[in-house]
């Protein structure tokens, strides 16, 4: 489709029998909803529909393909295009990992510094929500630490997060963290993700005491860095889960039933953050009744009664949450739910 730029735009729409599923654009429009070249092309296609070349599912286009001619496609295509070739590599650093494949964090690494440097970060004054830039591949990324850790690959999370940490708050080409706290409010919720998901990742493996510390530096560093803007909360719940780890012995007595009665415990549930990914780990580790216990105790009144549902102890679940669950979710101590996973 022909633009403003000297080499037309590349417009593709994907139909079903119901209608339009998706349009895009290679024209630089971010403001909601179709460019005015998408809605050209589908007045053309309306008007002309010989005049729209209609593509093949890619699935199709390739199914004809020997291994040899795709590993030829695919190198051709990272020559000609080299984000392609980034792409690829991080896709392959993120697979399935075993004793023998572990996490390529170097691919990991240099995925996440070509799309900072692709894409760039404009004037704050000229256009400040779109600060943060493309963060698809970082979020990309970060899925895939995400599973890793479901996977019970914490390990290799850890150094998934560590990358995206470090290349972003290292990065040459990201503003300046000053202006991120009032302007990137998208890269701003990313971090608070990265956090959430760095404190579930440090409860999820055993660290020795090198490891603690090493860990614990760094989390002051990033505390430090990032603190003030605005995504503290996460960040300063990983620092903690670094240091009181499962054996903190307040916490200890709540898994194993105590009530919580008196201050003793009131420090366990100041840090809601750190409440979830402890609810989280233990979920996922089928730790169901120690994952009751600390709901309990936290206020976490929703997730309490899900799993007990999950656990078919519906009785039990319709009693608790007639007691204690209000209108609207939450919890009696005001920190949100926790996912039961």
């Amino acid at each position: 489709m022909a633009g403003s730029q000297f080499a037309p735009y590349g417009v593709r729409v994907v139909f079903d029998e119901a209608g339009i599923i998706h349009a895009t654009c290679s024209c630089p429009y971010e403001w909601g909803g179709p460019c005015k070249h998408i809605v050209a092309a589908l007045v053309a296609y309306s008007n002309e529909p010989e005049s729209v070349r209609e593509l093949p599912e890619l699935e199709e286009a390739l199914s004809g393909l020997e291994r040899e001619e795709l590993k030829d496609l695919v190198l051709k295509l990272a020559e000609r295009y080299p984000s392609l070739g980034e792409a690829i590599e991080g896709e392959i650093a993120l697979s399935s990992t075993s004793e023998s494949r572990q996490v390529n964090v170097d691919a990991i690494r240099r995925s996440l510094r070509a799309s900072i440097q692709a894409q760039g970060y404009p004037e704050p004054y000229y256009d400040y929500w779109h600060t943060s830039g493309n963060l698809d591949e970082a979020r990309r990324i970060l899925q895939g630490a995400c599973d890793l850790i479901r996977a019970d690959d914490a390990p290799g999370a850890l150094r998934v997060l560590e990358a995206i940490t470090e290349e972003y708050l290292e990065a040459p080409d990201a503003l300046d963290w000053e202006i991120m706290g009032d302007y990137g409010g998208e890269l701003l919720d990313f971090f608070e993700e990265v956090g959430a998901a760095l404190t579930e990742a440090l409860l999820s493996v055993e660290l020795t005491t090198a490891e603690r510390e090493d860990y614990g530096a760094k989390l002051d560093v990033w505390l430090g860095e990032l603190g003030d803007y605005g995504v503290g909360d996460t960040f300063g719940a990983a620092f903690r889960a670094v240091e009181q780890g499962w054996s903190y012995p307040p916490l200890v007595l709540v898994l194993e039933g105590a009530i919580p009665d008196d201050d003793y415990f009131e420090e366990l549930f100041d840090d809601p953050p750190l409440t979830a990914a402890r609810l989280n780990v233990l979920a996922r580790r089928g730790r169901h009744e120690e994952y009751l216990h600390l709901s309990a105790a936290a206020g976490e009144d929703t997730s309490h009664a899900i799993m007990l549902a999950r656990l078919d102890r519906a009785d039990e679940a319709f009693e608790y949450a007639s007691k204690h669950v209000r209108t609207g979710g939450g919890s009696r101590r005001g920190r949100g739910p926790a996912r039961a996973r």
